[in-house]
C-alpha cells in the first residue's frame, strides 16, 4: 500500500515542480506520469540498498548527499527514457532532486510502515 502512495505523491510533485522549475518541461500529464513512475521505482529499489550498505560506513551527513546524488541520476535516467520529460541543465534536475528527496522523508516519516 505504501508504494501507491509513494508513486502518487512522487507524480504530484514532479508535475508541480514542472511548472515552478525553469528548466523541467513536460508534453502531457501521461509523460509526466511515466518519468515519475521510474523515479519512484528506483528510488523504492535503490534506498534499502543505500539504507543497508552505506549507511552503517559513513555519516548521516554524507548518506544525504549520496541519496540526493542518486534521485539527481534517477531524474536525468528518466529524461533519457521519456523523450517528452525535458531537462535543460543541471540546477533544474538538482532542484527537483531536493524537492523529491525532502518531500519523500517528510512522506516517509508521515506514513506508518507495513
Amino acid at each position: 500500500m505504501i508504494f501507491p502512495l509513494r508513486l502518487l505523491f512522487t507524480s504530484i510533485v514532479i508535475l508541480i515542480s514542472v511548472y515552478l522549475i525553469p528548466g523541467l518541461y513536460t508534453d502531457n500529464l501521461l509523460t509526466a506520469l511515466g518519468a515519475s513512475v521510474i523515479i519512484a521505482l528506483v528510488i523504492t529499489l535503490v534506498k534499502p540498498f543505500f539504507l543497508i550498505i552505506i549507511h552503517q560506513k559513513i555519516s548521516l551527513k554524507i548518506y544525504g548527499f549520496t541519496m540526493l546524488v542518486s534521485c539527481v541520476f534517477m531524474i536525468y535516467l528518466a529524461s533519457i527514457l521519456f523523450k517528452g520529460f525535458v531537462i535543460n541543465h543541471f540546477f533544474a534536475a538538482f532542484g527537483l532532486g531536493v524537492i523529491v528527496t525532502g518531500l519523500s522523508v517528510v512522506m516517509t516519516s508521515m506514513i506508518p510502515s507495513e
